[in-house]
């Protein structure tokens, strides 16, 4: 078979081994017979690739576009070339989907399906106070409660009372339903049960983390030397490491490699050849896309801030190093 149906076998197959696919009917039935709705979708549910599909094969592109909003430039990014690349496995323009940033417009007049981050659309709200130009808003990782996203709960209630042919589509992956519902007129919610693997939970000793100068001295080294360890002796899988900004994200690859070159030869040639990737918001669009892109037999070592957490989902991760901290604003 050529490439082009290999992909779209296998991204029917992938789309199909979601949990949202079963629930596409449901979800289209209470869109349509309510003007807000709330769905709560786990991780991994594929709410946030298959819903604005969902949508689009419902028609509600035909005249307006459809709007979805990320909280983040890389997860939008990241979501909208997805998205396209499954359209375009199905026979569709990839052109049909598009997405805007800060300084980035990836969007023409053939879009029917426009990710951008919410900071967009609330700029947008002050062009076109009635956003006539969208006939559903999704609302997505609605849980990260940034203050653009809470500006525009506000914003779009307002602009819903005047338009009643808008429908807004609220989703999450752990946004408090009742709270929001109660919020948009006690608005339904669905509920999308995620995908659930066995997980094994280790937490390494205090001495293991705690240098001279305490906990923020060494917990960088200490996630390094956790990677490496498994690398040298665990099976196959990718491997996710959290850390907090731009700046340790560089400094824990930098050291990687290091630690990597400082093995003896007959060892580092005794092992896979490891990818490491580092994924934090200010990086090029170009980078961001080998965090999804195939690697062969080589492990990834994805190096990030908590944005893959609930806003990405890594196909073959199999091991996860959390240093336990975060920066909040």
């Amino acid at each position: 078979l050529p490439p082009a149906v290999l992909d779209a076998d296998a991204f029917q197959a992938q789309r199909a081994s979601l949990p949202v696919g079963q629930f596409k009917q449901h979800i289209l039935d209470t869109i349509a017979s309510n003007q807000i709705v709330v769905c709560i979708g786990e991780t991994g549910s594929g709410k946030t690739t298959q819903i604005p599909q969902f949508l689009l094969e419902a028609g509600y592109a035909t005249s307006k576009r459809i709007a979805i909003t990320q909280p983040r430039r890389v997860a939008t990014v990241a979501v909208a070339k997805r998205v396209g690349e499954e359209l375009e496995a199905s026979g569709l323009s990839v052109h049909a989907v598009g997405y805007t940033i800060r300084f980035d417009d990836h969007t023409s007049a053939s879009t029917k399906i426009k990710f951008m981050t919410d900071g967009i659309l609330v700029r947008e709200c002050l062009q076109d106070p009635l956003l006539s130009s969208y006939s559903i808003i999704m609302l997505d990782e609605a849980h990260e409660r940034s203050i653009h996203t809470d500006i525009l709960f506000g914003l779009l209630q307002s602009i819903l009372a005047k338009r009643s042919d808008l429908k807004l589509l609220v989703t999450s992956a752990t946004l408090d339903a009742d709270k929001f519902s109660a919020f948009f007129h006690n608005c339904p919610v669905v509920q999308i049960p995620g995908r659930s693997f066995p997980v094994d939970i280790y937490h390494s000793k205090q001495h293991q983390i705690m240098g001279k100068s305490g906990p923020l001295s060494t917990y960088i080294q200490s996630a390094v030397d956790t990677t490496l360890q498994i690398h040298m002796h665990e099976p196959d899988g990718h491997i996710l490491v959290f850390l907090t900004g731009q700046k340790e994200i560089e400094d824990a690859c930098a050291l990687i490699h290091k630690r990597l070159e400082q093995l003896a030869d007959e060892q580092r040639n005794s092992l896979p050849h490891m990818l490491v990737l580092p994924l934090y918001g200010a990086l090029s669009s170009d980078k961001q896309r080998r965090i999804f892109s195939s690697c062969g037999a080589s492990r990834k070592v994805i190096v990030c801030t908590n944005i893959a957490e609930t806003s990405l989902t890594v196909d073959g991760v199999k091991y996860v190093v959390d240093a336990g901290f975060t920066k909040q604003k």
